[in-house]
């Protein structure tokens, strides 16, 4: 994650692809993944059933662990 990412400002942006929607997604483990929910149970802990994982900073590729707030 962090090597295919880069610091801008307090953020830290995804360099891969991102969707139309402005999310990024990955393939692993033979499936697709949201990176900034990657991030979030790498750096952070794992997602509970039903959470979601909002960026408080708005952009939609940062993978910034602070930037990333669990909802349930």
């Amino acid at each position: 994650l962090l090597s295919r990412s880069h610091k801008e400002g307090h953020c830290r942006l995804w360099d891969g692809n991102t969707l139309a929607n402005g999310y990024a997604q990955i393939e692993i483990a033979g499936g697709k993944e949201y990176v900034h929910r990657l991030a979030y149970e790498v750096f952070v802990r794992a997602i509970p059933e039903g959470g979601q994982i909002s960026h408080t900073c708005g952009h939609r590729h940062c993978i910034e662990p602070s930037h990333l707030e669990l909802r349930i």
